[in-house]
């Protein structure tokens, strides 16, 4: 086995790892088909051909869930809107007026959506608005730089507030020899006033700046 494939081994034990930390999560696909709002009025429903319907309680007709990266399922010749590739995972708000989508679309990539039920056909991208609202330089050049990122909610920490986890690995050339370094940032995200709080960041070296490291610091 080359190194290549034991590091790709190695970050999805560690994406898995991560992922598994929220109890609340419903993967698709898995061992469940539907996962049901807190308040029972709304399902996210996966049909065996990796489509996902959104429907309303008390209503039969469901409804196209549109993803951002829809695609191409098996022997199609079209792409449908509301097809996954890979692997999904959903969240609702404890209030079930929202729920987030994360989209495993990629060995080597992830994002995440929030949905609103009264606003399914626009979802927001939650990366997307979290870069661009970033301030720290390290991080924006981990996600840059990086060979694999995830983005990711991991969990609901209130009812309008989101816990989003970004984890991936970055080359970087330490005493003339090719290294690959792992982090993950912590970040909240305030639904109501549309603003990312910086939690913390990890890695076994400190990046400072990008591509010049020194091995992190410990106490004793």
């Amino acid at each position: 086995m080359n190194s290549w494939n034991v590091l790709f081994i190695v970050v999805l034990l560690f994406i898995a790892a991560l992922a598994a930390t929220a109890a609340d999560f419903v993967t698709f696909p898995g061992a469940l088909s539907e996962t049901k709002s807190p308040n029972g009025s709304y399902v996210v429903k996966n049909v065996p051909d990796r489509s996902l319907f959104f429907l309303r309680n008390g209503q039969k007709s469901q409804r196209p869930l549109n993803l951002p990266s829809g695609g191409l399922y098996y022997g199609e010749s079209s792409p449908r809107q509301n097809v996954y590739d890979r692997e999904v995972n959903i969240l609702w708000s404890p209030d079930s007026s929202e729920f987030v989508l994360n989209d495993w679309y990629g060995s080597d990539q992830a994002d995440a959506y929030l949905y609103r039920v009264d606003a399914l056909a626009h979802p927001i991208d939650i990366g997307a608005r979290l870069q661009s609202s970033m301030t720290d330089k390290i991080d924006k050049q981990c996600i840059e730089h990086g060979v694999h990122c995830f983005i990711f909610v991991s969990r609901w920490v209130g009812p309008k507030v989101v816990e989003v986890k970004i984890a991936g690995d970055y080359t970087s050339n330490v005493n003339h020899k090719e290294q690959f370094r792992q982090f993950t940032l912590y970040y909240l995200w305030d639904l109501r006033t549309k603003k990312f709080q910086r939690i913390k960041r990890e890695s076994s070296f400190e990046i400072e700046p990008f591509g010049s490291e020194r091995p992190r610091r410990t106490k004793g």
